[in-house]
């Protein structure tokens, strides 16, 4: 086992005590002050955001490399597209096609289950006739 599999170990193990301990003081909330909870909740969320978090460096020309356990997740291989947004002081960084898949999902909430394309193909023939 390398160190960093055992930091990550190490690290989840304590956000699991963490969540315990969070539980048994909602269970014994009559004695437990609402601030104790609120600040142990606060550092469940961070500890949260650590081990979600891995570290990488921006290399030259602003090149910034995507783990692999994130590329093997969202099935990336090399030169797949991806979306780059910043908002808020973050980078988004979104695969192509999943951001269609938004787009997609997003449009077909305003259309109906039938094709644009067949609709517009009839509108036209439609208008053919009319002429």
């Amino acid at each position: 086992m390398n160190t960093n599999q055992s930091k990550g170990d190490f690290q989840h193990q304590t956000y699991e005590f963490l969540v315990i301990i969070l539980i048994i003081l909602k269970l014994r909330s009559r004695k437990t002050s609402h601030y104790a909870i609120t600040f142990l909740s606060s550092i469940l969320e961070i500890k949260k955001m650590a081990l979600e978090q891995i570290k990488t460096k921006i290399a030259e020309g602003g090149r910034v490399e995507i783990p692999v356990e994130y590329c093997r997740a969202l099935q990336l291989k090399v030169g797949d597209e991806i979306l780059v947004t910043l908002n808020n002081g973050e980078i988004t960084i979104i695969p192509r096609k999943e951001a269609l898949k938004r787009a997609q999902d997003i449009v077909s909430r305003y259309c109906s289950s039938h094709s644009l394309a067949d609709e517009l193909i009839a509108e036209r023939r439609q208008e053919a006739e009319n002429e």
